[in-house]
């Protein structure tokens, strides 16, 4: 057997979803690279002066974009527990300019993702149960925001070992996105990979086909870009071919592997940078 048929990607089971815009905000990028150098001290001296300024100006939505670097710049000069606390505290501040349901949902979504980050979770899973509540409170059609937040709690409860729970989560998003006609696709389609994903662990190969070509299905419906088009599909593709190898249809699962290379291939040469086409070359 071929040893790839058999990689399920971390970047596939396990998948956090969120609506923030944090690449196309201003400052962020000098930010990140402060960061991804370790001149902590510089990043917080880029931080500082734009959080300090949005709380002036009362614009707690423009300070979602700056929470996770927050906790992130505080963790790398001290430690986790000074990251906690200055991620928290900032949520906090947000929560007291604000009443906006959305504003506090995406704030704590946020937080997952500063949890999930440092393996912390448990408190990512609680995070986005304060997220759900939050939701449940905005105007309006919610949807897909509410199949956002089952993905993330089912990512979590995936990596807490909770796979029942994991599936609750995905067999809620999944029911919630199909009700609505203008369900988003990629949140769509991390649900059904997940369950996918939970088939497999569950040696249940018929679901786990059936799920893993819904989520190809549903990418055919996402915005045509590189992830959407070559990176998620090859992933799928790849895992497919592992369960056709396991059924025994090798044709199958030597012509659906060709097909995974192929995606992987293109994404790796499609323009834009991507911080998932270094592990795609690994790959």
């Amino acid at each position: 057997m071929i040893k790839s048929f058999l990689k399920i990607s971390a970047g596939v089971f396990f998948t956090l979803a969120s609506f923030s815009i944090q690449a196309q905000v201003s400052g962020i990028p000098a930010i990140e690279k402060a960061i991804f150098e370790k001149d902590f001290k510089k990043a917080d001296a880029l931080l500082q002066p734009i959080i300090k300024s949005f709380i002036n100006k009362n614009k707690p939505d423009s300070l979602l974009n700056y929470l996770f670097f927050e906790g992130k710049v505080t963790q790398g000069k001290k430690d986790i527990q000074a990251g906690v606390k200055a991620f928290v505290s900032l949520r906090e501040k947000i929560k007291s300019l604000t009443n906006d349901p959305g504003i506090i949902r995406q704030a704590y979504i946020e937080e997952g993702e500063f949890y999930g980050s440092n393996g912390m979770n448990h408190q990512g899973y609680e995070a986005n149960i304060q997220a759900k509540k939050y939701v449940l409170l905005m105007p309006g059609r919610t949807e897909n925001y509410q199949g956002l937040i089952e993905n993330n709690l089912s990512t979590f409860a995936q990596r807490i070992g909770d796979i029942d729970l994991a599936g609750k989560h995905s067999r809620a998003a999944i029911k919630i996105l199909t009700s609505v006609k203008n369900a988003n696709p990629e949140t769509l389609y991390i649900a059904y990979n997940g369950m996918g994903a939970m088939m497999w662990y569950a040696s249940k190969s018929d679901s786990a086909l059936y799920y893993y070509n819904k989520a190809l299905e549903t990418l055919d419906k996402a915005e045509p870009t590189p992830m959407n088009k070559y990176f998620r599909p090859s992933t799928i593709q790849n895992n497919l071919a592992g369960l056709y190898s396991i059924e025994g249809n090798t044709t199958k699962a030597i012509i659906t592997l060709n097909l995974s290379l192929a995606n992987l291939r293109n994404f790796i040469t499609s323009s834009g940078a991507d911080p998932k086409k270094q592990s795609a070359i690994l790959f």
